[in-house]
């Protein structure tokens, strides 16, 4: 069953009336709609096909639902976040290891996945994002608390990007050449030390001939890792890219307050991005809910449009992933039939059928989980 849920506060209707609407026509309309489309959808081979169909057109309408605590279900979490930093010395909580053995350029993994949301891509052409999607990179090292500790290389130019960038393979290569470097600088470092810092017990316990991973002692931690960041800033003077050093942590769905204070110094922090949700989901199982954006005031504060609102509509949705991935939304768009610019269903045929969607939540209803 699929519908447009309005979650406001009306008098229009007695409870019986309610009561009536939301069981009987609600429900009955859903449940023809939703075995109509199907048999439309059963006709085609694949999704692309059915969406390419001219005669398929799925019409929206808005209904209403007062009381909806009565009828949903809402819970909030925090899935993921990244914090970039100015200065690798500000990490408080523990790394115990760093990777530094030499990366191969075909074998570094993308950033790009971890940093689309985080970047500020509405500042950048068409060319400029595609470049970005070739940010490439390295796990420096494992933090306490589930994070992890990253170094990319991302094109810096948000017009007429370098062409390295154009290239796959030659963005890789570059980047591993420049973390590489980054490397070799900062072993020099260490082995450079006056006689008083080789004492330390991290270096004591390092072989500085052939530094795969080296073992950092919790006294040194700061220490080592201010040479790491003095080795990055010398090496980050290219105008046309920039060595970006962030941790990240997803998938955790947290409902306990993140206190980001005891993780980093805020001195150490250029920005933060938080991934933060409300699911909704109906307490009847039968019921599938597609919400759209209602009140467009609930506007947090972010870089990238459509993300950091209440809700991301059908309209926002599309235009971000179309620009992200590369899609043309006109398909998708030439079969939703909405009637309105403020009834923005978030229906994501493209990425198959869920059960509840998350979005956003308020500022108010965040700050809780923010410490």
């Amino acid at each position: 069953m699929a519908g447009v849920i309005d979650l406001t506060d009306h008098d229009d209707y007695t409870p019986e009336e309610l009561d009536f609407l939301y069981q009987d026509v609600f429900f009955g309309a859903d449940q023809e709609n939703t075995n109509n489309l199907l048999e439309a959808y059963y006709k085609h081979n694949n999704i692309e096909h059915f969406l390419r169909d001219e005669k398929v057109k799925i019409p929206m309408f808005p209904t209403t639902v007062c009381r909806a605590k009565d009828y949903l279900n809402f819970t909030y979490d925090i899935d993921g976040v990244v914090i970039e930093l100015t200065d690798t010395a500000a990490v408080k909580s523990r790394i115990h290891y760093m990777f530094l053995g030499k990366l191969d350029g075909p074998k570094l993994p993308t950033h790009w996945n971890i940093l689309k949301k985080h970047l500020p891509i509405h500042q950048y052409s068409e060319a400029g994002i595609s470049a970005l999607h070739k940010t490439y990179g390295h796990t420096l090292g494992f933090v306490d608390g589930g994070y992890m500790l990253h170094l990319s290389v991302a094109s810096s130019l948000a017009t007429n990007p370098h062409p390295i960038f154009q290239s796959e393979p030659a963005a890789r290569a570059n980047a591993a050449q420049i973390i590489n470097s980054v490397f070799a600088l900062f072993v020099s470092k260490l082995k450079n030390l006056g006689p008083e810092d080789l004492q330390r017990p991290t270096l004591q316990h390092t072989n500085f001939n052939d530094i795969k991973k080296i073992f950092i002692l919790e006294q040194d931690q700061s220490f080592v890792l201010g040479l790491l960041m003095q080795a990055i800033k010398q090496l980050n003077t290219d105008p046309t890219q920039t060595l970006l050093v962030f941790m990240t942590r997803f998938g955790q769905k947290c409902e306990t307050p993140l206190s980001i204070a005891s993780i980093v110094n805020r001195r150490g922090i250029r920005s933060i991005t938080c991934h933060a949700a409300c699911s909704i989901k109906a307490k009847d199982p039968r019921v599938d809910l597609y919400c759209h954006l209602y009140d467009r005031e609930y506007t947090l504060l972010g870089f990238s449009g459509g993300i950091g609102r209440s809700a991301s509509g059908a309209s926002e949705t599309l235009n971000r992933e179309s620009s992200l991935l590369k899609l043309n939304p006109q398909i998708l768009l030439n079969t939703l039939m909405i009637p309105d610019d403020s009834i923005n269903a978030a229906l994501l045929l493209c990425h198959g059928w869920r059960s509840h969607f998350n979005c956003n939540p308020r500022p108010e209803d965040t700050a809780k989980y923010l410490r």
